[in-house]
């Protein structure tokens, strides 16, 4: 994801919450950082079974946007979602940090993330899917 296409989003009277993956090296250093020394303003934590599968996912949001340069057009959120458990009997630890121009708490983004992660996979599995972000505007 690039500036350019935050603030596409931005203009057309939309918001977004988007990974931020390596390929935006110094965000994503920043969040990680942030995430490490500054305290959540919002936290949730939510464990789920299905099948084989158990997994926690620990969501943090944060405010402290003091670092982000300001190319990143309407960003109002970091958030970093944690996710721990096991498949197929083998443990996991993933972390995955976003960017979002919603200004939502830690209950809140999973259901909207989920919905992505859901709507991406029906598109690259041939479905169609309805889903994300509830107006919390």
């Amino acid at each position: 994801m690039s500036e350019k296409t935050c603030k596409l989003i931005i203009s057309s009277g939309n918001d977004y919450a988007i990974a931020v993956k390596d390929n935006q090296p110094i965000l994503h250093r920043h969040i990680k950082r942030i995430a490490a020394l500054k305290k959540p303003v919002s936290r949730h934590i939510e464990t789920e079974k299905t099948r084989n599968q158990f997994t926690t996912r620990t969501v943090e949001v944060f405010d402290d946007l003091t670092s982000i340069d300001s190319h990143w057009t309407g960003i109002k959120s970091l958030i970093g979602v944690e996710r721990v458990g096991t498949r197929t009997r083998k443990a996991y630890r993933q972390v995955v940090c976003y960017i979002s121009s919603i200004v939502g708490t830690a209950k809140e983004f999973p259901h909207g993330i989920r919905g992505h992660w859901g709507i991406e996979n029906r598109l690259h599995w041939g479905g169609s899917a309805v889903g994300g972000f509830p107006d919390l505007r």
